[in-house]
């Protein structure tokens, strides 16, 4: 470690090296900029922008998300609308203004509050930030996990102020419990994380200090609010949604069944080991930056895990949250035992604890890996195809999974031939079938919930006559038979779909799509050019709900 003289002999040194840093992490952050965004990105962003022009959400465009995860996505699609670029690379835009807030926010924290955070700590914590938020997520980037943390950090800092009994200024406090507000509800789940941190609070500080902060009665007010809106402007989100989602998709019992698998799985177990470790630390040296992160990670970890899924967009807070704490404490024990380091030192310190993080992530993630090879990946030969085959900008795509038509459709600019986004019902109604049941249920005997699933499927196609049939041929699902499901035989079982069907024809294959065109479409050239994904390099993709 340098000493202040020899700091002070070669100031240039700390400056190089942090300006190096903070010049990739900036050059890894902007990489977003570029093509192609995360599929559930640009799912929300296709469903904000039907709901922009005129379609009713949940009726004619169905999805599980809260009405503030869809709306967070609309100003990016208007702006599409009214001043050119496409919606994608305005949501980019938007996400990276957004952490430039919240950097913004925590380095104000931290220079403002350095003697109660120390030297180390409040140098290291902007420089942090901007890395977890601008290159940690990777291809989850725009996720509502991603989101909620660029909401949350901001938060987690004065929750270690308001702990020790700093006083905030009021703009400033009632900004981050705002931000906080506005992240933490974007997810029903998010709020455990919350709450953990505040009864943590709570036991601090007592209940007179809690109740007299206005942060958590902000934080409570934006979450109500949130509610009280969705429940008047979006009444069948509580009414056809949330008991649709419960009765094949999010079932308690099921998730609770997973709970820990996703513990124990890749995503979750570096966490689940250090926290206890990191826990002890943070408890028995009575900090209270690491106390909050504790306590948010716990509630992180939870979360991801009560969701039963173990993807990995689930686990980014608890791995984010985590990173952020192994950091702190280290910065925090050196703030103990370093005595007034100059800001030269503690700027070299803070870059040192970044870089190999930058490292480690960067052989993970690979900043620009998904960008280069966009031109000849599947996302790419579905946009061309579309483009070149689809008069009238329409397609249907027979698959529980959400990619490579998302964001494939967003690109095309290609609206959904039905109200769903994907099959993602028939995963949860063939999860388990009664007694005596073999192969398809009967048209006459369909449950209610899968009646309303495939009589939509089948009106889209029949009433808005795609120009593009997409059929996923990779079994996902299976029948009551336990015999893989096959997408176009479930639903030609209806005469009109049947009837319908019969104006299309193959036209090529991407991958495990095969495409079909409709006959009166027009024609176009040099249908050889399409890029055929080889199956070997394009691994089958299982259904993916959200």
């Amino acid at each position: 470690m340098p000493t202040d003289v020899e700091a002070k002999r070669s100031p240039s040194l700390p400056l190089f090296v942090h300006g190096a840093v903070l010049l990739a992490v900036l050059l890894a952050t902007a990489s977003h900029l570029f093509p192609p965004i995360n599929l559930d990105v640009g799912a929300l962003l296709y469903v904000a922008k039907r709901w922009l022009a005129g379609d009713r959400l949940y009726v004619d465009v169905i999805d599980v998300n809260t009405p503030w995860a869809i709306a967070l996505h609309v100003p990016a699609e208007f702006s599409a609308l009214h001043l050119g670029l496409d919606g994608p690379t305005w949501f980019s835009i938007y996400v990276l203004i957004a952490i430039a807030i919240s950097v913004a926010l925590v380095r104000r924290l931290s220079l403002h509050h350095e003697r109660e955070l120390g030297a180390l700590t409040a140098q290291a914590l902007p420089l942090l930030t901007l890395f977890i938020l601008g290159v940690d997520p990777g291809h989850s980037f725009g996720q509502r996990e991603h989101l909620m943390m660029i909401a949350a950090i901001p938060y987690l800092v004065a929750a270690a102020l308001r702990a020790s009994g700093t006083k905030l200024p009021n703009g400033e406090r009632f900004a981050i419990a705002l931000i906080a507000g506005l992240g933490f509800a974007i997810k029903p789940h998010f709020a455990l994380p919350l709450l953990l941190v505040e009864l943590g609070l709570l036991f601090d500080r007592g209940l007179r200090a809690t109740l007299s902060d206005p942060v958590p009665w902000t934080i409570a007010g934006v979450l109500g609010a949130h509610g009280l809106i969705a429940l008047l402007a979006t009444p069948e989100y509580l009414s056809v949604i949330v008991p649709l989602a419960a009765s094949i998709y999010a079932s308690p019992d099921a998730a609770l069944a997973h709970i820990g698998e996703v513990l124990i799985g890749p995503h979750l177990v570096p966490v689940v080991a250090l926290l206890p470790i990191l826990a002890v630390i943070a408890f028995a040296s009575r900090m209270p930056l690491l106390r909050s992160l504790c306590l948010f990670v716990a509630g992180a970890a939870a979360e991801a895990a009560l969701q039963g899924k173990g993807w990995d967009y689930h686990t980014v807070p608890a791995q984010q949250g985590t990173l952020l704490l192994v950091v702190a404490t280290l910065t925090q024990l050196l703030d103990r035992q370093v005595t007034a380091p100059s800001s030269e030192s503690a700027r070299l310190i803070a870059a040192a604890m970044v870089l190999p993080f930058l490292l480690l992530d960067g052989l993970r993630v690979q900043p620009l890996r998904e960008q280069l090879k966009f031109g000849g990946g599947e996302v790419h030969a579905w946009v061309d195809l579309m483009e070149r085959e689809g008069a009238n900008e329409r397609a249907l795509v027979l698959s529980p999974g959400m990619y490579p038509q998302f964001p494939a459709m967003n690109y095309a600019d290609f609206k959904m031939a039905m109200p769903f986004l994907t099959l993602w019902p028939l995963d949860g109604l063939y999860d388990h079938c009664d007694k005596g049941e073999r192969g398809y249920r009967a048209l006459d005997a369909l449950p209610p919930d899968e009646a309303f699933f495939f009589r939509e499927v089948v009106a889209g196609f029949v009433d808005e006559k795609p120009d593009i049939l997409v059929v996923d041929q990779y079994a996902a699902v299976h029948d009551c038979s336990g015999k893989p499901f096959e997408y176009l035989p479930y639903f030609m079982r209806d005469p009109r779909f049947a009837r319908a069907f019969r104006d299309y024809r193959p036209l090529t294959k991407v991958g495990q799509y095969a495409f079909y065109e409709r006959i009166s479409a027009p024609l176009t050239v040099a249908r050889e050019r399409v890029p055929v994904a080889r199956p070997a390099a394009v691994p089958p993709q299982p259904p993916k709900v959200r």
